[in-house]
C-alpha cells in the first residue's frame, strides 16, 4: 500500500480490507462526490470537502507523520468538533501510526481533563499529540507538553511537501488501527485495541445490517473521539459512500431541534443516537417546532445506549408522528468498545420489539415470558447478533453456558472482538478469555442478558446490580421510576445504587434537581414522591434518598451515569445535598 493516490489500485469495496484503501476507492470513483458537510451551530454550512479532498489533506498529514515516526507509534487526537480530527484520523491510518481519539476540555472540569489526557498519555506511550490550532494552544498553555513528555502538533498547519519517501508497510488485518479508550462508567479507562481487520468486519456488518450504500445520506452530532460518534457516524459513511453531515454536540444539546431539523432540511435516512437524546427531543422541541420537521425520510435511528428504554422509544415514535416519524426507523442495538461497537442490532423494516416478562422470575435470572401487568417487566430486543458476531449467554462464575431461558453475563467471539487492552496484561486476560463453551476468543462484557427467540435483551452490568433479599434490581428500573416522579427532578440524572450497613444491603437513590428554589415542605414532597415511584415500580424500599444541585451526578465523556464513582463520593460524605432521608448513618 503506497500513499501516492495515484499509484493505489484498488478492487471493489467488497474487496477492500481496510479503510485507507476504502478512502482511495471513493476518491477514484466519486472524486467530487460530497463525503462530510460540517454545520456550525446557526445550522449555516461552515466547511465541506469531498472525497478527494479528504484523501489528500489526509495525505498531508500522512507524510508528516512518516517521516517523523515510526510505523506503529501512538498518537493523541485532540480536536474540536470540526472536519480537522477526520483528516488527522485518517492520516494515522495512511501513515499506519495508532491513532488514540481523546475528548476536548469542556471547561467544566479542566484539571481533570488534564490530568487524564496526561495518564492516557503514560499509559499508550504516545510520541505526539495531534490537534487543531485552537487546542494546540490550549495543551501548550496547561503546559501538557512538557508534562507528558510529548510533541504537541498543530494538525492544520502543516504544509504540502513533495518529498516522497518509501511509504508504510502494507497494513494487515492483524496491524493496529487505532486505540479507543473505555468511556470509564465502572473502572478506569482501558485502551482497546482495534485492528483494521475488527474496524472492517464490524463496519461491513453495521453496513449489511441496516442495508446502507452510497444513496444513503447520514446526519450526526455524537462526539468524534468516542466509539459509536467514530464509527457510526464517520467511519461507516465513508465505508457507505453517502455523505454525511455532522454538527458539535454542544449544539445539538444547546437546542436539540437543531438535529431533527437537519435530518429535515437535508433529507437525511440514517443517523445514531442515545437513548437520552430521544428524551431530550421531546422535553426540549415545542410543538410549533415539530410542526416544522419532515421527518418521512428517516429510515434508521440506532438506537445503541443500553439499556433502551421501551418507553422513551414510545414516547418519541408518538410525539413526532405528526411530521412523518415512523416507529419502525428506531433500531434498538447494543455494543461496546471491546467489540470495536456493535454486537447486534434489531431488524430496521419492523417497529422495536418490546416483550413482558415476569418481574419475580427475572429478578432471579429465570425468563417467563407474560402478557403486560403490574408485575411485569417491558424489555426491548437489541436485535440477533451482527453477522459474523457469536453471542453466548454464561454463567459468569462458572463459565459455562446457560440453558435456555436463564440470564447470565453476555459474551461475544468473532471477528470484531478487538485484540487486547493496550498494555494491560491482568485485564486483557480477565476480558479476552478463551475458556467456557467455545474455544474461540470470548469477550467478557460484563453485562448480564438473554436470547429470547435468537435476539439478544439486556438486562443490566454485573458490577451494578443490587442484590437484594434474593432478588436481582437494576439500578436504571429505579433511576427511571424515580427520575419521573416529580417535575423537579431532571431526567436522567439520577443514580441509584447499594451500600451495606449493619451486614445489611441498603438502598441509595440520588437525585439532581432542576433548580434550588424549594422550600424544605416542597423537598420532602418530592422526596416521598419518588419513594411512592419506586415502591410502585420495583417494589423496593428505598432506604436513602438524596437530592442535589444540577451538576451534581458524575457521567462519562459519552453521557453514562457513573454509578461506581457516585457512590464512592457519597460513601466519603463529600456531597452537600439540598435535602437528605433519613439522615446521614454509617455506611460502607
Amino acid at each position: 500500500m503506497s500513499v501516492e493516490a495515484d499509484s493505489i489500485e484498488v478492487g471493489s469495496i467488497a474487496d477492500a480490507t481496510n479503510l485507507v484503501d476504502v478512502l482511495a476507492s471513493r476518491r477514484r470513483r466519486n472524486p467530487n462526490g460530497l463525503a462530510f458537510r460540517f454545520l456550525d451551530f446557526d445550522r449555516d454550512e461552515t466547511l465541506t470537502v469531498t472525497y478527494s479532498d479528504l484523501h489528500q489533506r489526509a495525505r498531508v498529514v500522512a507524510d508528516f507523520l512518516m517521516r517523523e515516526f515510526a510505523p506503529g507509534e501512538r498518537a493523541m487526537l485532540i480536536f474540536e468538533p470540526g472536519l480537522s480530527f477526520i483528516y488527522a484520523y485518517f492520516g494515522c491510518l495512511m501513515a499506519s501510526i495508532v491513532a488514540v481519539p481523546t475528548y476536548p476540555p469542556t471547561g467544566a472540569n479542566v484539571e481533570a481533563w488534564r490530568n487524564r489526557i496526561a495518564t492516557l498519555s503514560v499509559d499508550c506511550g504516545a510520541r505526539c499529540i495531534l490537534a487543531s490550532a485552537l487546542m494546540s494552544n490550549v495543551i501548550e498553555a496547561m503546559g501538557l507538553s512538557s508534562t507528558c513528555g510529548v510533541l504537541v502538533i498543530n494538525a492544520e498547519a502543516i504544509p504540502e511537501s513533495s518529498a516522497i519517501g518509501a511509504g508504510p508497510p502494507a497494513i494487515s488485518p492483524e496491524t493496529v488501527a487505532f486505540l479507543q479508550y473505555t468511556s470509564g462508567s465502572t473502572c478506569s479507562p482501558r485502551g482497546v485495541v482495534v485492528s483494521h481487520g475488527n474496524l472492517m468486519a464490524n463496519i461491513r456488518a453495521m453496513c449489511s445490517s441496516i442495508q446502507c450504500s452510497d444513496e444513503s445520506i447520514f446526519l450526526s452530532w455524537l462526539p468524534q473521539y468516542h466509539d459509536m460518534g467514530l464509527i457510526g457516524g464517520t467511519l461507516l459513511p465513508v465505508y457507505a459512500g453517502g455523505g454525511c453531515t455532522f454538527m458539535s454536540p454542544i449544539a445539538f444539546l444547546q437546542r436539540p431541534y437543531r438535529w431533527l431539523e437537519a435530518m429535515s432540511r437535508y433529507k437525511a435516512d440514517v443517523s445514531c443516537v442515545p437513548n437520552f437524546a430521544l428524551d431530550l427531543c421531546v422535553s426540549k422541541i415545542k410543538p410549533a417546532e415539530r410542526d416544522s420537521l419532515n421527518l418521512e425520510h428517516w429510515r434508521v435511528a440506532i438506537n445503541g445506549s443500553e439499556p433502551v428504554n421501551p418507553k422513551t422509544l414510545a414516547r418519541f415514535a408518538q410525539y413526532f408522528s405528526p411530521c412523518g416519524f415512523r416507529a419502525s426507523v428506531l433500531c434498538p442495538a447494543y455494543g461496546l468498545a471491546e467489540s470495536t461497537l456493535a454486537v447486534s442490532i434489531s431488524d430496521w423494516r419492523r417497529p422495536p420489539l418490546t416483550k413482558t416478562f415476569d418481574r419475580t422470575p427475572l429478578e432471579q435470572g429465570v425468563v417467563i415470558e407474560s402478557p403486560a401487568s403490574l408485575d411485569a417487566v417491558a424489555l426491548v430486543s437489541c436485535g440477533a447478533p451482527l453477522e459474523g458476531n457469536c453471542v453466548s449467554i454464561v454463567d459468569p462464575e462458572t463459565g459455562n453456558e446457560c440453558p435456555a431461558g436463564r440470564i447470565g453475563e453476555i459474551r461475544v467471539s468473532g471477528s470484531s472482538v478487538a485484540q487486547a487492552y493496550w498494555n494491560n496484561a491482568p485485564d486483557t486476560e480477565q476480558t479476552f478469555v478463551t475458556s467456557g463453551p467455545s474455544p474461540a476468543v470470548q469477550l467478557r462484557t460484563g453485562d448480564l442478558g438473554f436470547l429470547y427467540e435468537d435476539e439478544l435483551y439486556v438486562t443490566g452490568r454485573i458490577k451494578e446490580i443490587i442484590i437484594l433479599r434474593g432478588r436481582n434490581i437494576a439500578p436504571y428500573d429505579i433511576e427511571e421510576a424515580g427520575g419521573a416522579a416529580h417535575p423537579a427532578l431532571r431526567r436522567g440524572c439520577g443514580v441509584a445504587f447499594s451500600v451495606t450497613e449493619d451486614g445489611t444491603e441498603q438502598i441509595v437513590f440520588l437525585q439532581e434537581l432542576v433548580g434550588p428554589s424549594l422550600s424544605d415542605s416542597e423537598l420532602d414532597s418530592v422526596i416521598a414522591a419518588i419513594r411512592s415511584a419506586v415502591r410502585a415500580a420495583v417494589g423496593a424500599e428505598l432506604n436513602v434518598v438524596g437530592l442535589l444541585e444540577k451538576g451534581t451526578v458524575p457521567k462519562t465523556t459519552s453521557g453514562k451515569l457513573q454509578r461506581k464513582r457516585m457512590r464512592d463520593v457519597y460513601t466519603t460524605g463529600a456531597l452537600n445535598f439540598q435535602r437528605l432521608w433519613p439522615g446521614r448513618s454509617s455506611i460502607s
